[in-house]
């Protein structure tokens, strides 16, 4: 039996080895690859073009955010007149909440 095992051993190793640079230079295979890249090319030019987008849309939306936080910041200081306004800052709804609840204490204890 291992002289069977040898052989097909040996039969397994002598197995010609196929090439694959050397299948894709077939007139089809090559033209696909070409129609395959043009099409992912063109996939590459949409998906910048939307990243580019979203980006114009994500700075629109940032300088709504920041002119929301204004003018909640003033309806906060306009309601409360004690509370100084130097101490009231903050980059988000809960941090202004967060400044002002500090800032309202302090006036409070004065």
């Amino acid at each position: 039996m291992d002289a069977e095992h040898e052989k097909q051993n040996d039969e397994e190793v002598e197995e010609p080895e196929t090439n694959v640079l050397e299948e894709s230079n077939e007139p089809n295979d090559v033209e696909a690859m070409q129609n395959r890249l043009t099409i992912t090319e063109q996939e590459l030019v949409d998906a910048q073009a939307a990243l580019h987008e979203r980006d114009g849309q994500l700075g629109a939306l940032r300088a709504e955010l920041g002119t929301a936080l204004e003018r909640y910041r003033a309806s906060l200081l306009a309601s409360n007149p004690d509370v100084p306004q130097d101490l009231v800052d903050g980059t988000s709804i809960a941090s202004l909440d967060e400044s002002f609840n500090a800032a309202s204490a302090l006036a409070e204890r004065l």
